[in-house]
């Protein structure tokens, strides 16, 4: 005697289809405004010495909101900012990224890949940890849904890099310019 599956897996599949159904057309949505992260230079780059160009890589933005959870950043490419370029007072928004409204507590700001050009045109990557470098910055900020908020970065080019035993080291450290609501 065989299984009584003929009415019951029809009945299952119709259950399922209701339920999705259901599901994302009274789904709902986080109210969402935008995060933009703008870097600029709080020192001129005397800190790498005889660079022509510092290129970083931000890989990663995340936000912790006032609940302690992380909230990443969507998931864009790596944005590659030259430090050097901004030494004139110059300031790089990278593009935004839209974060559940809320309160947040902190921003911690991901560095990939690091490459100094010296003026001879030597390159001189440098390698990052693991999972790259990692700088906490804490400071409150909101999102409010449907508006953008920028938070100004200044990158201590001073002394995120430095010359130790002849070779070029990059220990990123960042401080706060200001937060704008648009």
């Amino acid at each position: 005697m065989g299984h009584p599956r003929g009415p019951i897996l029809p009945a299952i599949l119709i259950g399922i289809g209701t339920l999705v159904a259901s599901c994302s057309s009274g789904q709902v949505k986080t109210p969402q405004g935008s995060l933009s992260v703008k870097l600029g230079l709080s020192r001129p780059v005397a800190g790498s010495p005889g660079s022509v160009a510092a290129n970083v890589t931000v890989s990663e933005i995340e936000a912790r909101r006032g609940d302690g959870t992380w909230v990443p950043s969507e998931s864009d490419p790596p944005v590659v900012v030259d430090l050097v370029a901004l030494n004139s007072g110059g300031a790089l928004t990278l593009p935004p990224h839209l974060m559940p409204e809320g309160q947040y507590g902190a921003l911690q700001v991901r560095f990939g890949r690091v490459e100094l050009t010296l003026q001879d045109g030597t390159r001189v990557p440098l390698a990052p940890p693991a999972t790259g470098w990692a700088v906490l910055v804490p400071l409150d900020f909101s999102i409010v849904a449907g508006e953008a908020t920028i938070v100004a970065l200044n990158v201590r080019s001073d002394t995120s890099f430095k010359l130790v035993g002849g070779r070029f080291q990059f220990e990123p450290e960042l401080e706060l310019a200001g937060v704008e609501h648009d």
